[in-house]
């Protein structure tokens, strides 16, 4: 995440940040500096924040709950403070939704709040985006979606009182949840005919859909969709290509040249700064060693079936790949791993 956001290795990181050259922790603390919300806001787009923050500087969490209406005003307050926190550090113009972890964690929140929520962070999200573009329709704006599913237990009840959960506090009667109830009802009916850890997927899969859905119908002259995730199901935590390679979905109809089709030219989450900030047309942060990654830009406008050869990254061939975490560090290229452990 720190990366994504930062177009950094997580080793660049301040050493009083939780990570140094030897020791990369998992969730890298951002504590200011440049990110992609901090460069697009100083270009005038709206930044906004939704979902799972995991890179540190929010509030600490409780191993004790007290009485339901002591830990329901400790949930709001903890709320407000990681809002600011993430407003700050991260350079959101508004923030929604958080959670400052995994929503399994019993320090995050009490059981009874321990949820996934993501019709919530959706509903969230679109509310501000429909605010910006309500005061002025041409307003670009930057959304960052982060989804707690499907990490942990997946757990997503269909029931009111679990539609209601949110890290904010429980919602008012005044929304209305019965749709979401019924679409947890349809998923968990799937998961328990097949047997298979997949009601969370598709839970999350539908909650995109929605997302996608709403902004087209928004008043967008141009949308540029990405989606990834941080760390992949299999060896998270390890260097090794199995532990580095997740999923990656861009669509961009004014930007994509051709239809629909299956990159294989190997790229990195720390390309995803510079080419965002390519695709509004900004130069990247005049900073030492900010960006690690290369712009994906003429890999994205390239007709299908181009050979194309990426600009090499900082010591390294252009098709090979670094990766750090822990104190493992590899280089992954043409196939092979070269891994060290310091």
């Amino acid at each position: 995440r720190y990366s994504l956001l930062t177009g950094a290795y997580a080793a660049r990181a301040a050493p009083d940040n939780g990570a140094s050259v030897r020791h990369v922790f998992f969730n890298t603390r951002i504590a200011g500096g440049p990110t992609i919300a901090t460069e697009l806001k100083r270009a005038g787009y709206k930044t906004i924040f939704a979902g799972k923050w995991h890179t540190g500087g929010t509030a600490p969490g409780k191993t004790h709950w007290g009485p339901k209406e002591t830990w329901e005003k400790a949930v709001r307050e903890r709320h407000e403070q990681d809002r600011a926190t993430i407003a700050r550090v991260g350079g959101f113009d508004h923030v929604r939704s958080v959670y400052g972890g995994n929503v399994d964690s019993a320090q995050l929140l009490p059981k009874e709040w321990s949820v996934h929520n993501p019709e919530y962070q959706m509903r969230e999200a679109t509310h501000v985006i429909s605010r910006v573009k309500a005061k002025n329709a041409s307003a670009p704006f930057f959304l960052y979606f982060a989804s707690t599913l499907p990490h942990g237990r997946g757990w997503v009840p269909p029931t009111e009182t679990a539609a209601r959960a949110t890290p904010a506090g429980r919602l008012p009667n005044k929304f209305n949840v019965s749709d979401i109830v019924r679409a947890r009802k349809k998923t968990n009916a799937i998961y328990r005919r097949t047997r298979k850890p997949g009601n969370y997927y598709v839970t999350l899969n539908e909650a995109l859909r929605a997302l996608r859905k709403a902004l087209t119908k928004l008043p967008l002259d141009d949308l540029l969709f990405v989606a990834t995730a941080d760390h992949a199901v299999l060896a998270k935590g390890h260097a090794y290509r199995d532990g580095v390679t997740v999923p990656l979905v861009v669509a961009w109809p004014r930007g994509v040249a051709g239809a629909r089709r299956v990159v294989t030219e190997p790229v990195s989450l720390l390309d995803l700064a510079p080419t965002l900030l390519d695709a509004a047309g900004l130069d990247t942060p005049r900073r030492p060693a900010f960006f690690d990654g290369v712009t994906l830009l003429k890999l994205l406008r390239a007709p299908p079936g181009s050979a194309m050869n990426l600009a090499a990254r900082k010591n390294l061939a252009a098709r090979a790949h670094f990766t750090d975490i822990g104190y493992s560090r590899a280089v992954h290229a043409e196939g092979h791993t070269l891994l060290a452990v310091f």
